[in-house]
């Protein structure tokens, strides 16, 4: 077929798109905003009674867990099936985070991108019971102090914020 392939590095600064989703992948660093999280409650019908990943300044509901929780270090570690759960894990973890909500039968509120063809999307699909969706990404979310100081921004494209279980 005589294909030749050739690697080429592109700098972020003209690949943006891809530069900041290998940031945000990395980094975990954002968050969705208070405006965001109101609408997405209001949207969803849901009051939101914890945050699965969180820190100290960055969490959503009164309990939550993450760095400096009173109540656990690692989201995945705890339970979710006694209170209305807020799941907006970084990328690596959307998988885990879908498993564990369908293990535990959880009443969840995920907020993912919507990346097509993703190993969650038939998951995913199986288990929303009803959706919101936001063409842009920077409409809900905003960035941490980490990509600030990098200068990146959040991904392009849309995000999803769906409940789970009801």
């Amino acid at each position: 077929m005589r294909i030749n392939v050739k690697a080429i590095h592109l700098p972020g600064v003209l690949n943006s798109a891809a530069d900041s989703l290998s940031r945000l992948e990395r980094s975990g660093d954002y968050q969705i905003t208070r405006k965001g999280m109101e609408e997405v409650q209001k949207q969803l019908n849901v009051e939101i009674e914890q945050d699965a990943f969180a820190s100290q300044g960055n969490n959503k509901a009164q309990i939550w867990f993450g760095s400096s929780s009173l109540y656990a270090e690692d989201g995945l570690s705890v339970s979710w099936k006694y209170a209305v759960t807020l799941v907006h894990p970084p990328v690596p973890l959307i998988l885990p985070s879908m498993r564990k909500i369908w293990r535990e039968k959880a009443r969840a509120v995920i907020l993912i991108p919507t990346w097509r063809d993703q190993i969650w999307t038939p998951l995913l699909k199986r288990m929303i019971t009803h959706f919101e969706y936001w063409k842009n990404s920077q409409t809900i979310l905003q960035p941490g102090p980490g990509l600030k100081r990098t200068g990146a921004s959040l991904s392009p494209g849309g995000y999803i914020a769906g409940r789970l279980y009801w």
